[in-house]
């Protein structure tokens, strides 16, 4: 009973539905804190608007069933109001947020300051995790000045239960940074951002609430050598597509490869291609070598062409293949034959196959003795004759 119990309690987890990440996203400054000023814009407009771009995206991302998560989303603010920063703390921790994200915009007295920034209270854990992907998505979207993922004792990051992030977009007071400040479509981008960030942080692939999901991307390493060594100028296909050649030391890196197993072929001049299959994953660089064998210096020749001596045939020449068989005369013209036979055997390579055959007594052969002894015997019975007739005369 206790082991079906135990089932049936796996069975139940594994058909309830995933639990929704808890977020709490936190403008910066508000109500009679406007934070930093530039370039006629007010920081706490500008992080209100992006804030709210990336709780509706988070939203859209729960009800978008086409792939990205599930989330609940809360705001410190959603209007322009003050809150002050322990009370901003004191809410995440009472909902019991998962992750906690402040946006502010930077403002410097030296209006050259630019760049983006991200910022966790120390290095290591889940909060410098989120704050690197924030800081990695924001400089992709936008290009600024890469600032760097820093740490600080800001009393969001400290007082929060939860691991946290603090971003700052850019620099208000910068003419550049604020020309992407003040764009809607450059706040939306930010949004976006952060929406990656966030998924990626959960291990969820990249997704745009609305849009095909993002391509899961990684690249593969390609080594091919052959018996003596690196092989330079190999041709590299994947997936029946050229890829490209082998550098001075036998590889190819192949970027922007889809995850999921591909096939690699490789091949090259006086050598036998070969093929082998890569397992991509996203984000990763997956490797893969293969030596190719080289090819034998002899090439085959055409198939041989055989003459077949036909003992029933009276003549033989390269047409009919035949052999005479009729007194002396047939014995030179046998010779003859052998003749031809093995020049064109030397000229294009044919054999001569005179297989056993049984024709009739010849000068005494019986029909149990084969073409050739019957041939044996008649030339020598032809020799004696000559002899004696020299004696005669």
């Amino acid at each position: 009973m206790k082991a079906l119990a135990s089932v049936l309690l796996i069975l139940l987890a594994l058909a309830s539905p995933v639990a929704a990440q808890s977020i709490v996203i936190d403008p910066g400054h508000g109500g009679a804190d406007p934070g930093g000023t530039g370039n006629n814009m007010l920081e706490k407009d500008l992080v209100l608007d992006t804030s709210k771009r990336f709780r509706d995206l988070l939203n859209a991302d729960s009800a978008d069933s086409a792939g990205g998560g599930s989330w609940t989303v809360n705001l410190t603010r959603d209007t322009d109001v003050f809150v002050s920063l322990a009370a901003r703390s004191s809410y995440a921790n009472s909902i019991g947020a998962d992750r906690f994200m402040s946006i502010h915009a930077n403002a410097f007295g030296n209006a050259s300051a630019n760049g983006t920034e991200t910022f966790a209270y120390a290095e290591g854990g889940n909060g410098a995790a989120l704050r690197n992907l924030v800081q990695e998505e924001m400089i992709a979207a936008w290009g600024l000045t890469n600032r760097g993922n820093k740490t600080a004792n800001f009393s969001v990051l400290v007082n929060t239960a939860m691991p946290a992030e603090l971003h700052e977009l850019a620099f208000i007071t910068n003419s550049t940074d604020a020309a992407l400040l003040a764009s809607a479509d450059k706040r939306q981008q930010a949004a976006a951002a952060h929406l990656r960030a966030i998924q990626r942080h959960f291990g969820i692939a990249p997704y745009v609430p609305g849009s095909a999901p993002e391509p899961q991307i990684g690249s593969i390493a390609f080594h091919v050598s052959g018996p003596a060594g690196a092989l330079v100028g190999a041709s590299i296909s994947i997936d029946g597509e050229a890829s490209g050649t082998t550098d001075d030391s036998g590889d190819l890196l192949i970027a922007e490869v889809s995850s999921g197993e591909h096939l690699l072929a490789a091949s090259a001049e006086g050598y036998v291609s070969a093929e082998v299959s890569v397992e991509v994953v996203a984000n990763q660089e997956a490797s893969a070598s293969i030596e190719l064998e080289a090819r034998g210096d002899a090439e085959e020749g055409p198939d041989d062409e055989v003459i077949e001596c036909d003992p029933e045939v009276e003549s033989c020449d390269e047409g009919t293949g035949g052999c005479s068989t009729s007194g002396s005369a047939g014995a030179q013209s046998f010779a003859a034959c052998l003749l031809l036979a093995l020049i064109i055997l030397g000229r294009r390579r044919r054999y001569i196959k005179c297989g056993q055959a049984r024709r009739p007594s010849v000068m005494g052969a019986t029909p149990s003795k084969t073409w050739a002894q019957s041939l044996d015997s008649r030339v020598a019975m032809s020799s004696r004759g000559r002899n004696q007739e020299a004696v005669r005369g």
